[in-house]
């Protein structure tokens, strides 16, 4: 049998990770409820208790994806642990916008386009 003690040290520190991971790293914001675009300026995900700016140039490309059912963004670099984040298909027509939006703003800062579905 396992001591009570070692159990409730683990269970404290693998929740603390979980903590540190999500929101120390960003990657709570991989699947934000709300995405906000400024053209030529910047792109803002928000997540429960948490706000990502990311700045336009900083895109890299927008493809449709089968897995995450809907579109998939990757950036160019990281913030924190996030690499990309996704537009779920729940975003209904504003998500197709979104991501069109997305594609010409890549391609207006020089970079490639994926491919949308």
């Amino acid at each position: 049998m396992i001591p009570r003690r070692r159990s409730c040290a683990g269970l404290l520190s693998s929740g603390a990770g979980t903590i540190i991971v999500l929101f120390a790293g960003n990657l709570i914001a991989a699947n934000p409820y709300a995405v906000e675009l400024e053209p030529g300026v910047c792109l803002r995900l928000r997540a429960p208790m948490k706000s990502v700016r990311i700045p336009a140039t900083d895109l890299k490309e927008v493809r449709s994806s089968f897995l995450r059912l809907g579109y998939s963004v990757s950036l160019k670099r990281r913030y924190g642990l996030l690499t990309g984040f996704s537009i779920h298909r729940g975003f209904g027509t504003e998500g197709k916008e979104l991501a069109r939006a997305l594609q010409e703003e890549i391609v207006r800062t020089g970079g490639q386009a994926g491919r949308l579905g």
